[in-house]
This record gives C-alpha cells, sequence and structure tokens, in this order.
C-alpha cells in the first residue's frame, strides 16, 4: 500500500500539472468534488461498453485511463473505491445500491456513486445503512 501512495503522492501533482497547460498565462484548474466518481462512472460504462461484462480489478480500466484520468488515479490512490464486478444499471430497484465512494464516506460521509450511475452526497449514517452493489 506504501508503494501505491508514492505513487499517487507523485503522479497525481504531475497530472493535475498537464491538466493545466504550459504557457505564460497561468490557468487555475478546478476539480468538483464528485469529478472522481464521474469519472469512475466513465471507466466502467466505457469498459461494460467494448468488453461487455463489469471490471473485475483496477486493471481492467487501464486502457481508459485517459478518458477519466482523475476517476482512475482515485482508484489507485486509495481515495476512492469501486465494488468490481458490477457495472451500473437502470434497473429501479438499483437505484438506491452504491456502485463507487469516496474512501472516508463510511467516517466522514462524502459523495457516492449509485448504481443508477447518479452521484450524490450521503452523510456517514446514510452511507453505512445504504446497500452497496453486488454481483
Amino acid at each position: 500500500m506504501a508503494k501505491h501512495s508514492v505513487v499517487c503522492a507523485f503522479l497525481l501533482p504531475l497530472a493535475l500539472a498537464a491538466l493545466a497547460g504550459c504557457g505564460a498565462k497561468y490557468e487555475k484548474v478546478v476539480i468538483e468534488p464528485n469529478q472522481p466518481l464521474e469519472d469512475i462512472k466513465l471507466l466502467v460504462d466505457r469498459h461494460v461498453s467494448l468488453k461487455h461484462k463489469p471490471p473485475a480489478r483496477l486493471q481492467d480500466l487501464n486502457p481508459y485511463e485517459p478518458e477519466g484520468p482523475i476517476g482512475y488515479r482515485a482508484l489507485l490512490c486509495g481515495t476512492c473505491i469501486l465494488v468490481y464486478g458490477v457495472g451500473t444499471s437502470q434497473a429501479p430497484a438499483d437505484a438506491d445500491k452504491v456502485l463507487a465512494y469516496e474512501a472516508e464516506a463510511s467516517a466522514n460521509g462524502g459523495y457516492v456513486l449509485m448504481q443508477d450511475g447518479t452521484v450524490k452526497k450521503m452523510t456517514a449514517a446514510e452511507f453505512q445503512s445504504a446497500p452497496k452493489a453486488k454481483l
């Protein structure tokens, strides 16, 4: 786990610098708090559309990392958690199931990606009582 922390500590600033671009004028990059989870949804949906099955592990999402770099890095660093083996679903019964979430959500609340693809903010109590997506 320490290896991932070192990699993330090194890669995240580089990614942010790359997103900011080069040039004489400095532009501030603003990342919305829900952006990692929006990216994770994109990554999962892209994998499912091409492979016809949900990702089983982080490595399954490697080819799509350029399409959702913030979400990919959040998964790599452990700041977000994805329930692997499950994709998004438009079934009404799955709308309340958590597919991915900020790692601190169980203790402090935070943003979660529901299985229907929506991202919302939950308190710690809401998160703990929310059903998680299952295979």
